[in-house]
């Protein structure tokens, strides 16, 4: 692979958003289990990690919208439904699929119609690439 066009610090920064993703999720699920006790500083660092996270992947995601939008709108939408879309509903089947069969053992239980409703209600964690879609298929026909 050719690491020399790669930003380094938006590297960098996607490494501590998916960092601080992976632990916000570990600890709301501990908490929801029982396992962790909920208190002042589960608290703080649950709002300190949520404040901001999120946010962060949707400045990374727009960084070079600009020069993606310069694309004739049908190659760069084309581009989206791949990149987005795709994986969207790949990801959303898939998880959304386990948590229904093996529904007992999960915190978050998923009926069947919810993976019948991804089109329009997306499933846990999926909001973000859902709605990273609508903005960047909305910016692109505004500009």
């Amino acid at each position: 692979m050719n690491y020399t066009n790669r930003i380094i610090w938006i590297d960098q920064a996607k490494g501590i958003g998916i960092f601080l993703v992976v632990v916000g999720h570990m600890i709301r699920s501990l908490v929801n289990s029982n396992i962790l006790i909920d208190n002042f500083w589960v608290t703080f660092v649950d709002r300190w990690i949520y404040a901001f996270h999120m946010p962060l992947f949707f400045l990374i995601a727009g960084l070079f919208i600009q020069k993606s939008v310069q694309k004739p709108l049908d190659i760069f939408l084309i581009s989206r439904v791949k990149i987005i879309i795709y994986p969207y509903f790949i990801w959303s089947i898939l998880q959304g699929g386990l948590q229904t069969v093996l529904s007992k053992y999960a915190n978050n239980k998923i009926q069947v119609e919810a993976l019948w409703n991804i089109t329009y209600h997306p499933i846990m964690q999926f909001w973000f690439l859902y709605v990273l879609f609508i903005l960047i298929v909305g910016y692109a026909i505004l500009c």
